[in-house]
This record gives structure tokens, sequence and C-alpha cells, in this order.
């Protein structure tokens, strides 16, 4: 054997067999799928150590960066839970067919532990007040748990507005989120999907 070709499988060895002749050119391939070509070698002659050398670590570091992208864009698991709420509205009669579907959400005061908080619209013109007792369904997320938070905050950096985040958490099957009110922190249930609302009393205050 020629000190050429001996050269040639000692390299080969030493990288896996992930340099290979494809078509009749030097490439270095993907060890898990030999036939995926990473790079083509546009030298003369065998590739050198320090070539395969730099093709691996540029490919290694794409591999880590998309690895990371998807985990930062990774949503997480939903929680399953019923809330006991209540909730002030400015005019009970625009709930005489329950929830209607509102642009930024319906906020709700948790188990009875807040004040009731109200979700003025421009549906809600001014009418008879009352507070609203009810029971929240489905599955969301809790702004005060780490990971969900970061989710949310991707949401923000991406959309760059409020409607548009909601819209996209929507999307993606999410009924309520605890802890927010559609911008920020906030001791509250910030409902998104009004089928999710039963109303189980309603007592006028004027």
């Amino acid at each position: 054997m020629k000190i050429s070709e001996l050269l040639e499988v000692t390299i080969d060895k030493i990288l896996d067999e992930t340099l290979k002749k494809v078509n009749g050119h030097w490439a270095l391939v993907s060890r898990k799928n030999p036939r995926k070509v990473l790079q083509y070698y546009q030298g003369s002659g065998h590739p050198s150590k320090a070539w395969v050398s730099k093709v691996e670590r540029r490919v290694h570091s794409f591999s880590e960066d998309q690895d990371s992208t998807a985990q930062d864009s990774a949503m997480p698991r939903l929680i399953s839970k019923s809330w006991r709420v209540t909730h002030m509205s400015s005019n009970l009669d625009s709930l005489a067919n329950g929830f209607e579907r509102r642009k930024l959400g319906i906020s709700f005061a948790r188990d009875g532990r807040e004040k009731p908080y109200s979700s003025p619209t421009v549906q809600d013109a001014a009418g008879r007040r009352g507070i609203v007792k009810a029971k929240v369904y489905g599955s969301g997320l809790d702004y005060n748990t780490q990971s969900h938070k970061d989710f949310i905050e991707r949401l923000y950096d991406k959309y760059n507005s409020d409607v548009l985040v909601i819209d996209a958490l929507r999307n993606l099957g999410v009924d309520w989120v605890s802890g927010w009110n559609g911008i920020g922190h906030s001791n509250e249930l910030h409902v998104l999907n009004p089928n999710k609302i039963h109303i189980v009393s309603i007592t006028p205050i004027d």
C-alpha cells in the first residue's frame, strides 16, 4: 500500500469514517447519516486534519445553536385546573348569554383571595354593575412559574403586541394564565377562552 493511501485510511479511521469521497470529491459526511454531505472539500489533494476540524467545529456549533433555539421556543406543558373566581361586571346585561370573547381577555379574582376585577370594554357600556361568581376550567399557564413566564416573554419579544401575544396563546390552546393581566404580573386569573367560564351566580350591587 502506498504511503498516501495509508494516510487516507488512517485519517478516515481517526474521523470515524466521516471523511469520504462522494461523486469523486472529498467531503465530510454525517456520522448518523453517511448520505448527508456536511461540506465538500474545494482544495486539491487530500483534506487536512485542520480543514476537517474546522468544518466539524462549525457544524457542531450550528447544531448546538439550533438545539438552543428549539429549546427556547418550546412551549411548556400546560396546567389542567379548575378555578373558583369572581368578576366585577360594569354591565350585567352584557352577560345575558355568558361572557363573550374579548380581544385582551377577561380578568378574574382567584378563589376569592383578591378583590374582584373588572374588564370594561367598548361593548360594556355603563349599565347595572354586579359581582359575578364563576368557575373556570381548561388548561393554562402560571406566570409565577419561571418557564411559563419566560415563554410568554419570548412571545412579547417576537410580536411586540399585547393583542398578538394573546392571540398566539389562544392558538396554542391556552385557556387562561394565572398571575398575569395580559401585560405583566398581576394577582389575578386572566381568561382567554370564554367558553371555559361557567357562571355560578350574579349579584347586582346598584
